[in-house]
């Protein structure tokens, strides 16, 4: 069961995100479809009959739906440098009243950690060209196992955050450039 775990976790952010790019909020109704997708995308009937499908599918529903309603966009890559980047399942930023939102789908058992999305809102950040202490609110929302993390981060937070990934930027950079002269 555990060998289709990431290809389930892709196939229901592929999911997600079509129903976030068009605004379709997920029902109960649309569980069928999305067992439907699994099945048609390779995952044998056993292997969902033996997941728990109905927490997997209420925890993607809360998802779609809330990123919805805080007019997020899904999947959008975060891009820092060539060593620090990444994607975001669900992201908004209000230049308006300065807040920036972070949302983050988890469908496998390994329990998530907020410092990913520190790390996303920390790219955020150094990629626009935000100051932290700019910001007046910050939400980053793990969905995992049928709960929500919440965190607000702190622009103090954040900062240290920022600091030692510019820190270890740098370093990868400076080891990258020692390998290119010893060739």
């Amino acid at each position: 069961m555990n060998a289709y775990a990431t290809d389930i976790g892709t196939i229901l952010h592929d999911v997600a995100r079509k129903y976030i790019q068009h605004g379709f909020k997920m029902t109960r109704n649309d569980k069928k479809s999305v067992v439907l997708e699994l099945l048609e995308r390779g995952i044998p009937d056993r292997v969902i009959d033996h997941i728990d499908f109905d927490a997997i599918f209420l925890n993607l529903t809360t998802f779609i739906n809330d990123a919805i309603a805080y007019g997020m966009s899904s999947e959008v890559i975060l891009y820092y440098s060539d060593n620090c980047f990444g994607t975001s399942d669900a992201i908004v930023f209000n230049e308006r009243d300065m807040s920036l939102r972070i949302h983050d789908l988890k469908t496998g058992a390994t329990k998530a950690h907020i410092e990913q999305l520190m790390i996303y809102a920390v790219i955020f950040c150094l990629e626009y060209k935000v100051r932290p202490e700019d910001l007046k609110m910050v939400e980053l929302r793990i969905y995992q196992n049928d709960a929500v993390l919440v965190h607000n981060p702190s622009a103090q937070e954040l900062g240290v955050f920022m600091s030692k990934t510019i820190a270890r930027d740098q370093q990868l950079n400076e080891i990258k450039g020692k390998e290119v002269l010893r060739r």
